[in-house]
């Protein structure tokens, strides 16, 4: 499934988070179309295996009204499989923008940081919840995934937007579990920065200094590799830079820069969350 904002040809598409999160991004595809003028692509993820997602996504970006190559816009998760898929279909990407992108490496950082921004209580629903997701049914899987994205945006975030809309979104926590079992297993042996040590597609990287990934998950891995990036800390701000109070504006006047030295014309409308 493909959600869509404007009209062809469509020259972005943006990767949503999770694994499992589908549609979060929908609310950055949503504003990026008020901004550009061209039509933005949601692919909506279904698939519970790597390579399943990347034959998918690379489905979901064959239709006759997308301009290939396009530029790729990957959030959390979605910066990985999108990372993944310019280096397997370098022809395919013409620009890879990875927002908030775990590192590269394994690392306890990122729960040792969200622990102790909880509360005692919360710390103890925390682990709870991350034990119990393997074992539980399907079903289950959705309600308790759900619950804990809720405690990890809420540690993630610098100072979200009170009010906020957008498209649906929902949590499948099934795809969470099985998905990313692989992906941190492809990680911790090697696999995940050897692919991205192959990318030769332009790459823009956008990280909010609150965010507990490291800022330099990436970016330092690439530097080994000699693959060069340009990088934007954006102050005052979490995992989720769009939701951000005091950085969403930053955000997206680098964010639409970044579009146009890659082609994209401006809508000049300043859209606003």
């Amino acid at each position: 499934m493909i959600r869509t904002y404007g009209n062809p040809p469509f020259e972005i598409a943006v990767i949503h988070g999770g694994p499992g999160g589908i549609g979060s991004a929908g609310m950055l595809a949503e504003e990026l179309q008020k901004r550009c003028a061209c039509g933005v692509l949601e692919p909506l993820q279904s698939k519970n295996s790597i390579g399943a997602l990347l034959a998918e996504l690379e489905e979901q970006l064959g239709g006759p009204d997308v301009r290939l190559p396009v530029i790729l816009i990957g959030h959390s998760w979605g910066a990985w499989l999108a990372g993944l898929f310019a280096e397997r279909h370098p022809e395919r990407v013409r620009n890879l923008v990875l927002v908030g992108s775990g590192p590269l490496r394994p690392t306890g950082e990122i729960d040792a940081l969200r622990r102790a921004r909880l509360t005692p209580a919360e710390q103890k629903e925390f682990d709870g919840l991350a034990g119990a997701l393997a074992g539980a049914s399907a079903d289950q899987r959705d309600v308790l995934l759900k619950r804990l994205g809720e405690l990890c945006e809420k540690v993630d975030s610098f100072h979200p937007k009170t009010e906020v809309s957008g498209p649906e979104s929902f949590f499948d926590g099934d795809m969470f579990t099985k998905v990313w079992s692989e992906a941190a297993a492809f990680r911790a042996d090697g696999g995940l920065e050897k692919a991205f040590s192959r990318i030769r597609t332009p790459i823009t990287i956008l990280h909010g200094d609150y965010d507990p990934h490291p800022a330099d998950g990436v970016r330092r891995v690439l530097e080994l590799y000699g693959i060069p990036c340009r990088f934007f800390l954006l102050e005052r701000c979490g995992h989720t830079p769009w939701c951000e109070q005091e950085a969403a504006d930053s955000f997206f006047e680098i964010l639409n820069s970044e579009l146009c030295r890659s082609g994209v014309p401006s809508s000049g409308k300043d859209g606003i969350l």
